[in-house]
């Protein structure tokens, strides 16, 4: 879908001044009414001292907006917003809420600007590069600590013994064997968590492919089926600095060639030697698809 041309101008709050009405009806009130005041929060009816013409709108930033009350009994005034705003700074949550919810569901800021002009909403901020990078080191943080927490349970699990089994896959962006990311898994056999993963990506955006600036995100050259064998090794190597913890039973693939790069690499020594476990369901797949190839082959012979 080709982008927008049309300029979406924002909308900015409109500040309600005070009319000589207030004044009218101070005269017109009861004296009981005429003593109170608001700061002290003695206001017998809320409705005989705010107006519509003493509130308004005093800044609008996007879906955030600040509003005020002013009180024409005392020279009282309330002022809030309608979001919370990040600790230290001046970022409304309800922004990082919003492009949260784009990235959970694979949207981007071209998807944002389209939802809020169906929805007559103002035009979101226009660099969202700064929310995606928030969120990052956000999700980041929170994905550390929630993997510690699993690793300890699965040791816990295993009559606190380090030495624990794990399942191990690899999934890709897109199929075929031509993405350009990946992603590898460890999930512990005894809870069914994740307790460590590994992202490896082929794509570079440096103008200078020689020379990598220090904010690639290029980590892995070869092919992408390799992706998978590289994030094993790399996962198990240090599990012993992220939760002392050594990965000695292995769950895979029935053709999974992650295994063999870790024996090989013989990463715990020969003391904790890693054990293969077999997937039935994926031995019932290959013995399957095996028996139908050998039934092709002599129906073949025979013709």
């Amino acid at each position: 879908m080709p982008r927008s041309t049309r300029i979406f101008k924002k909308r900015s709050g409109k500040i309600y001044k005070k009319s000589e009405k207030a004044v009218t009806q101070v005269e017109n009130l009861s004296p009981n009414v005429q003593k109170t005041c608001c700061k002290e929060r003695k206001i017998p009816n809320i409705d005989d001292s705010f107006s519509a013409e003493n509130t308004g709108v005093e800044k609008h930033f996007w879906s955030c907006s600040f509003f005020y009350f002013e009180c024409f009994l005392c020279e009282y005034t309330h002022k809030f917003s309608s979001s919370d705003f990040h600790e230290g700074t001046q970022i409304a949550t309800v922004i990082t809420r919003y492009v949260y919810a784009l990235r959970s569901i694979g949207k981007g800021a071209e998807a944002g600007r389209m939802f809020c002009a169906v929805t007559n909403l103002p035009q979101p901020p226009t660099r969202f590069q700064n929310y995606n990078k928030r969120l990052l080191n956000a999700t980041r943080a929170v994905c550390e600590l929630t993997m510690q927490k699993a690793a300890k349970e699965a040791i816990v699990e295993n009559n606190s013994d380090n030495n624990i089994a794990v399942a191990v896959d690899g999934t890709w962006q897109k199929r075929g064997y031509t993405s350009h990311n990946g992603v590898v898994t460890v999930t512990s056999m005894g809870t069914g968590k994740v307790i460590d993963v590994d992202v490896l990506s082929k794509y570079c955006a440096c103008k200078n492919k020689k020379n990598h600036e220090t904010s690639c995100k290029s980590n892995f050259r070869g092919s992408s089926g390799m992706m998978e064998v590289k994030g094993a090794c790399n996962i198990f190597k240090r599990s012993l600095t992220f939760h002392n913890a050594r990965y000695t039973k292995y769950l895979g693939d029935g053709d999974s060639k992650a295994f063999e790069a870790i024996a090989k690499e013989n990463i715990y020594g020969d003391e904790f030697q890693v054990e293969k476990l077999e997937c039935i369901g994926h031995v019932m797949t290959h013995g399957v698809e095996t028996s139908k190839t050998k039934r092709k082959d002599e129906r073949a012979s025979f013709i």
